[in-house]
């Protein structure tokens, strides 16, 4: 596992170093800079990526992790020309507390950083989840009107009634996409004007 920076005497979830265990009131990681979960020191093997460009505009993908589809990779790629936030990390460690404040700031930070928010809340078992992380995102930038948001509900959502009419009186403009691939070619428009 990569490490953190100096200030942090280890990263959350990581195997502590041979002598003296750290005060469980260590400083967490900040949160990273990388575009990517996976790429960042305090939460991968991998080194971080390089610097964000400053050129390029950013999305920050917001949409269901947890028993839902992997629709970030498709969305990632069909949005390559940008640089694109994606929350989810390839073996999150569900089991282990301390990383979900890691996921926590480090989205945070990512959304206020993101130039767009891209929102997709696909077709879910609703047992499992009905997506609140996604819809408490969307809820914060939807009443923030300088917020660039572009959204989909897949009609299999089960909430997808929710979505459309929270966005009717908050942002009555606003589309609210029904497929993937609409919602991505709207956010693609959006980043290619900017």
């Amino acid at each position: 596992m990569g490490r953190c920076p100096p200030t942090a005497p280890r990263c959350p979830g990581e195997a502590p170093a041979a002598g003296p265990r750290p005060p469980r009131t260590a400083p967490p990681c900040p949160p990273s800079s990388s575009p990517n979960l996976e790429d960042d020191p305090c939460t991968s093997k991998h080194p971080p990526i390089a610097p964000l460009p400053t050129t390029s505009p950013s999305v920050f993908l917001a949409g269901g992790i947890t028993a839902c589809p992997e629709w970030q990779l498709d969305a990632a790629d069909a949005l390559a020309d940008f640089t694109v936030f994606n929350p989810r990390r390839r073996h999150f460690p569900i089991n282990d507390p301390g990383q979900t404040p890691v996921q926590i700031a480090w989205e945070y930070h990512h959304l206020a950083l993101a130039d767009l928010t891209l929102f997709w809340f696909p077709a879910c078992d609703p047992s499992l989840t009905t997506q609140p992380i996604t819809m408490y995102e969307l809820g914060a930038a939807a009443a923030n009107p300088a917020r660039r948001i572009v959204v989909g509900a897949d009609p299999g959502y089960p909430r997808a009634a929710d979505v459309h009419t929270q966005l009717h009186h908050a942002r009555p403009d606003l589309t609210v996409h029904t497929t993937l691939h609409d919602t991505l070619t709207a956010a693609h428009h959006t980043l290619a004007r900017l």
